[in-house]
């Protein structure tokens, strides 16, 4: 398990990278429905060109409590010359003591774990670590848990299906400030689902527009 960070980073490139994202500047977090949420994240420009690329690698750190997960995670990460994986956690209150001694730029974080679950650590980091970022890799679909993950404070959200094709833009787009969804997803709430405009429209409500 790698607790700390990578050999060859000193405390000096750590400082440099961190205050060159704080420099960066940090995206506001869109709030109201799914999907007003949706058309604020579908209209941003990562959603339509990405990010540009950084001289100094993304610190990132993992926390799933299945260690194949992190593993899989972990081979992604590592062909990719741009993200650099500084540590590891098993749940969510080894993920915050970690935190803290490796400082890493991205957190990618699970939801259910044991110990304390992702969402508790996401707030918690924002307390402790407010410059580390959470990026949110879970397997439920991002419908049901986004706007509790953003109030809790993370700036992204991936369905682990989708991690093997999509981890590292998220991260990308995470590191440089913005709130990362994939931009596919986001689109397809535009649409509300057919069961919830039957709903609407048997109370007599109209759909948002």
């Amino acid at each position: 398990m790698i607790q700390g960070a990578t050999k060859g980073h000193s405390t000096r490139t750590v400082v440099s990278t961190m205050t060159d994202t704080i420099e960066r500047g940090t995206a506001d977090v869109p709030h109201g429905t799914l999907a007003e949420i949706a058309r604020d994240l579908a209209a941003r420009p990562y959603a339509r060109r990405g990010v540009p690329a950084r001289t100094q690698p993304i610190r990132v750190m993992l926390v799933d409590d299945h260690h194949l997960v992190r593993a899989r995670l972990i081979s992604v990460l590592h062909a990719c010359a741009d993200l650099s994986v500084v540590g590891e956690a098993s749940d969510g209150e080894e993920a915050v003591a970690v935190t803290t001694r490796v400082r890493p730029e991205v957190v990618v974080m699970d939801l259910d774990m044991p110990v304390m679950d992702g969402l508790t650590a996401t707030r918690l980091r924002h307390d402790i670590v407010p410059e580390v970022r959470v990026l949110i890799v879970t397997m439920y679909p991002e419908r049901e848990k986004l706007m509790s993950v953003l109030d809790a404070g993370a700036r992204g959200y991936l369905a682990k299906s989708a991690a093997d094709c999509d981890l590292p833009e998220a991260i990308r787009v995470v590191a440089s400030g913005e709130v990362y969804v994939q931009p596919a997803v986001a689109r397809t709430w535009l649409t509300p689902p057919r069961s919830h405009l039957a709903n609407e429209r048997t109370h007599g409500v109209d759909s948002p527009g």
